[in-house]
């Protein structure tokens, strides 16, 4: 029998199945977002909410899981590429914005209905991939 987590919404019982797929998405993410250098987030979030998690915990989730797919990427990169081939100017400033924002927009993720949460994710996407083609 299949019940819903209280809190997440999401499928709380299943098969083994389900989580067999959340790990080959996750390793086809984190491949996408190594070769990009974006996307997990993205694409990690809109699977989560497409299999009813609420947004919040959702972003949650994927920010729990992101800094280990992170890690993983700076390292392979670093040992491959040279830690001293990094834009430490540019990263060491996105470090401290991202530590920074990152409890205000999870606290906003938490209070904002997850209808207005999700016209505002898709103005965002479209301001910047209009700015992408025309740049």
């Amino acid at each position: 029998m299949r019940g819903r987590h209280p809190l997440t919404g999401s499928i709380t019982r299943g098969t083994g199945l389900n989580n067999l797929i959340f790990l080959l998405v996750g390793l086809a993410r984190g491949f996408i977002d190594s070769a990009l250098g974006m996307g997990y987030g993205v694409t990690s979030a809109s699977l989560l909410v497409t299999f009813g998690v609420v947004p919040a915990v959702a972003s949650a989730s994927v920010h729990t899981a992101e800094p280990f797919v992170s890690l993983a990427a700076v390292l392979t990169f670093g040992f491959t590429l040279g830690f001293g081939s990094f834009l430490w100017n540019i990263t060491i400033p996105m470090i401290i914005g991202g530590f920074i924002l990152t409890p205000i927009a999870g606290w906003l993720a938490k209070k904002t209905p997850r209808r207005t949460l999700g016209i505002l994710i898709g103005l965002w996407l479209i301001i910047l991939n209009v700015y992408g083609l025309m740049v």
